[in-house]
């Protein structure tokens, strides 16, 4: 094979980690909590979405969508296939997946490559902004500076304390 050993150990290790849930525990979805060992669970089909849904920021999601409009009405066959399609299309593979393939629902760490490629999608709605109207320009604005003020809520709310403040050095 083309392929170094360690990718495929690592491969078969993720697998075998998969099929017997020896790294993570149980899963929860909306309410449901399922066990890994269980033979009959094979993983919520619709976790990713749900997960992309409720842990992406909102004004990111809106530029997204944004964008694929946008993308939508100028594309051409041939300029979407060889640009944003193919982006679009290895997203939803890997989602799709990743939803379909996988026990090992522990975040969404795992699809961190197809959230890089909302963020190029959502970089559409910015296109062709010095025809916007002045509202739109503000639109623009206030969804940028709400997604600037959500990722600094959560540097500030997800603060990790440091050693010393963890560990008493004195006893």
């Amino acid at each position: 094979m083309p392929v170094p050993f360690p990718v495929l150990q690592g491969l078969d290790m993720a697998r075998h980690n998969d099929e017997v849930g020896a790294t993570y525990g149980n899963i929860y979805l909306l309410g449901s909590l399922q066990s890994n060992t269980d033979p009959n669970f094979h993983g919520f089909k619709s976790y990713y979405l749900i997960a992309w849904l409720i842990k992406e920021p909102i004004p990111l999601q809106i530029l997204f969508i944004w964008g694929l409009v946008k993308v939508g009405r100028r594309r051409t066959e041939d300029s979407f296939v060889f640009r944003e399609g193919l982006l679009l299309a290895s997203a939803g593979v890997l989602v799709l997946a990743l939803s379909l393939l996988s026990k090992a629902q522990i975040g969404i760490r795992h699809i961190l490559p197809a959230l890089g490629i909302e963020v190029i999608i959502a970089g559409a709605a910015f296109s062709d902004r010095g025809t916007f109207s002045s509202g739109k320009r503000r639109i623009l604005a206030a969804l940028v500076i709400w997604l600037a003020l959500s990722t600094l809520s959560y540097l500030c709310l997800a603060r990790i304390p440091s050693v010393s403040e963890t560990v008493d050095f004195q006893r």
